[in-house]
């Protein structure tokens, strides 16, 4: 969600609200060039991401791990 959410009742505007989803510990998803894996939840309220890979910038290229 983005920060709007903290303040805003309905952050998505006047569409319809997106679905929701669950993410695990381990589990990544792509923001820009880079994957951000899930590494620690708290209390349901906390999350902690890092950036753990980097998108290829030649289409047939490998994730490079980030160190």
């Amino acid at each position: 969600m983005p920060e709007s959410a903290l303040g805003e009742k309905e952050w998505w505007g006047q569409s319809h609200q997106p679905p929701g989803f669950t993410i695990d510990v381990g589990d990544c998803m792509p923001l820009d060039n880079t994957y951000y894996c899930l590494e620690s939840v708290v209390d349901a309220k906390t999350a902690t991401f890092r950036a753990t890979y980097k998108k290829p910038t030649h289409p047939l290229g490998n994730l490079e791990r980030i160190p």
